[in-house]
C-alpha cells in the first residue's frame, strides 16, 4: 500500500503542481524554516522535489518528504512554518505534529509506528560505534522506526560538549548525524541539563 501510495505521489505532483498554477522550484529554494523543522521534527528525512504557490492569496511551499522509503506531501508558510500534511495540494489540513519523546505521539501514529527501545537491543556495531566515538554520554532516547524493508535506529545522546542525533541502519550504519552545541540544542528542553 505505502510503495502504491508513494508511486502516486511521485507521478502525480507534478500534475498536481502545474494544474493549480504552481511552479517547481529546487529543494534550496525552500524558506529556511523548511529545513529547520526536517532537522527537528524528522531527522534522515530528504526533500525529493519542492514547489511554490499562492494559496487564499498566500505564497505557500510544497515539498515532497522521503523518509526511507515513506514519502509525504508537507505544505509551508512563506517563513518555512508547518501547516499541513496533503495527499494534494488541495487537501484538508491537519495540525503539525509535535515534538515529542514519546514514542506514541499523534504524529508517529500518523506516520511510521516506532518504539522506544533499551540500549542492548541496539545492533552490536552501533553500540561499538558509540561507545568508541563518545566518552561519558548519556542516552536521551533510542527509538525504532520499522520501515518495511529498512528499519532504522534513531539514537539522541548527550556527551560533555554536544547533544547528537543519529539516523542508523539495521547493519550499525549511520544513515545521518546531527550534532547542537549544548548552549543551543533543541533537546535541552526535553532533556534539561544536569546542574
Amino acid at each position: 500500500m505505502k510503495n502504491i501510495l508513494s508511486l502516486a505521489i511521485a507521478v502525480l505532483f507534478p500534475i498536481i503542481l502545474f494544474s493549480q498554477d504552481y511552479e517547481e522550484i529546487k529543494a534550496k529554494e525552500l524558506p529556511k524554516g523548511v529545513h529547520e523543522y526536517l532537522t527537528k521534527n524528522m531527522p534522515g528525512a530528504t526533500i525529493a522535489r519542492a514547489a511554490r504557490g499562492i494559496e487564499q492569496g498566500q505564497t505557500i511551499y510544497a515539498a515532497v518528504i522521503e523518509v526511507g522509503t515513506d514519502k509525504r506531501v508537507m505544505i509551508f508558510d512563506k517563513e518555512g512554518a508547518f501547516l499541513r500534511k496533503a495527499n494534494s495540494l488541495s487537501s484538508t489540513s491537519t495540525d503539525p505534529p509535535p515534538m515529542s519523546n514519546t514514542a506514541n505521539s499523534k504524529s508517529e501514529r500518523n506516520s511510521v509506528p516506532q518504539q522506544s527501545i533499551p540500549e542492548k537491543s541496539l545492533p552490536a556495531s552501533t553500540q561499538k560505534f558509540l561507545k568508541d566515538n563518545h566518552s561519558n554520554y548519556t542516552l536521551l532516547e533510542i527509538t525504532y522506526i520499522p520501515f518495511s524493508n529498512a528499519p532504522l535506529y534513531k539514537v539522541i545522546l548527550r556527551d560533555s560538549k554536544s547533544d547528537n542525533v543519529y539516523i542508523f541502519n539495521a547493519d550499525g550504519g549511520i544513515k545521518n548525524k546531527r550534532s547542537y552545541e549544548l548552549s543551543s540544542s533543541p533537546f535541552t528542553k526535553q532533556f534539561p541539563l544536569a546542574k
